[in-house]
């Protein structure tokens, strides 16, 4: 073995470990790696660019060359890469050298504060077909560079590539990861101020549908007081009025408290109070406060199976006023001598009760999203606003372990069902006597 190759090999064990060690820093990497390199070879005088896959320069590091400010840098060494030695090597994708710079062409003309005279070698750093860089050295006596020198040098190329694209994976995921560290900064802060947005609306709601109770209220007692005082109400015109103003009173009433159940339930607070409930004294119930409704509209309501149901254990109110939404909004988008269904029955799952209509049906796109509050449906032949009562039935069902679903007819119209769990029936079954007592 020569006294060279050993020199040779102690310098590859050398670098190659340096690079082992050295940071996955690009700029550090690339100093390290030049600089062992030219005193490998004997050399003062270098630069060392990396690139990334595009070939467009990715950081660049010179020793002993007179370089630009750092304002003029990335230009200065995209003119090197688009022209002379630098460009030769990047795309030839092999080493070049050049034996006397003051006769050879691809030595960059321009850059006159380097080197005119000796000689360089342009050696493309490259790793599995992948230019990672291009590293330049230059030595004042021409002729230096000698074909064992190449031949060296290229063995060292795919190490040294491999180092690069370490350093440069490296710093891409350091540069992915201050991007996702931004934008979840960002997006923590976004919903931070949607969460204090949203607990000032619901304070602020709160607040109003609690301030609407209370003159609501004193209209109903003042509506029932100026009844009393009136002395003749054998007009069955004032009569009418009374019941309307009352009546009017008390749905204003059950529309606050619903969308303050509405609120609580979106909150996950429980609103629920349940105890053993008939479900056939619920829906006569339902139908009692329903039908005069039905009946202005010019419309027919009709129970069925009302009377076959066990008893349950669920919030009486909650249902009674989930089933009162319901008809109600079947009235609104029922036409004139339209007709209103409602179907109770047994289920291995538990109870179901189906409200049906004959109006124009909802669209198959719209029927997961009109349980969300204020959703409208905009369809010419099946517009409907659906403010806060269905959004109120969704939550209130759920909250009882049931569900709510809704599909069209065959024949035309929608259909709401509302399934409550056996599990509130088995309940009931166990307090039946409770019940039977009350």
């Amino acid at each position: 073995m020569s006294t060279q190759t050993c020199a040779q090999r102690d310098w590859q064990l050398k670098i190659l470990g340096a690079l082992h060690h050295q940071s996955l820093n690009q700029g550090a990497l690339l100093n390290t790696a030049l600089t062992l390199v030219a005193a490998a070879v004997d050399v003062e005088m270098g630069a060392f660019v990396m690139l990334d896959p595009e070939h467009r320069v990715d950081a660049a590091r010179a020793i002993g060359l007179a370089m630009p400010g750092e304002d003029d840098a990335d230009a200065f060494w995209t003119a090197l890469v688009s022209q002379g030695l630098i460009g030769f090597v990047m795309h030839s994708r092999r080493p070049v050298a050049i034996r006397d710079l003051s006769t050879d062409l691809r030595w960059p003309q321009p850059i006159q504060a380097w080197p005119q005279t000796g000689a360089a070698l342009g050696l493309p750093i490259q790793i599995d077909d992948q230019l990672e860089g291009v590293l330049i050295l230059i030595h004042p006596d021409i002729d230096h560079f000698n074909e064992a020198m190449v031949d060296w040098l290229m063995e060292l190329s795919p190490a040294v590539a491999a180092a690069l694209r370490n350093a440069r994976l490296f710093s891409t995921a350091q540069s992915n990861a201050a991007y996702y560290h931004r934008r979840y900064e960002q997006a923590r802060r976004e919903s931070a101020k949607r969460q204090q947005t949203d607990r000032l609306r619901r304070d602020l709601t709160a607040m109003i549908y609690h301030d609407l109770r209370a003159p609501i209220q004193n209209v109903q007692l003042s509506l029932s007081g100026l009844r009393r005082l009136v002395p003749d109400l054998d007009d069955n015109r004032l009569d009418e009025l009374f019941d309307l103003g009352l009546a009017s009173a008390h749905r204003m009433t059950q529309m606050v408290q619903g969308m303050l159940d509405l609120e609580r339930l979106e909150e996950g607070r429980t609103i629920l109070n349940r105890r053993p409930t008939a479900l056939p004294d619920l829906l006569a119930l339902v139908e009692q406060q329903t039908r005069p409704t039905a009946e202005a509209a010019r419309q027919s309501l009709t129970f069925f199976n009302a009377d076959q149901l066990p008893p349950m254990q669920i919030d009486p109110d909650v249902i009674t006023r989930v089933l009162i939404n319901l008809i109600e909004n079947a009235s609104k988008h029922t036409p004139p001598g339209g007709h209103i269904m409602v179907d109770a029955v047994p289920t291995d799952d538990g109870v179901q009760i189906a409200v049906s209509d004959t109006g124009p049906g909802i669209p198959q796109e719209y029927q997961d999203k009109i349980f969300d509050k204020f959703f409208q449906v905009t369809a010419e032949k099946s517009a409907r606003n659906f403010g806060l009562g269905l959004a109120f039935c969704r939550l209130a069902v759920e909250a009882h372990g049931g569900t709510i679903s809704v599909s069209n007819q065959p024949e035309g119209g929608a259909v709401f069902a509302v399934t409550l769990p056996t599990a509130a029936l088995m309940a009931a079954e166990l307090l039946a006597p409770a019940l039977k007592a009350s």
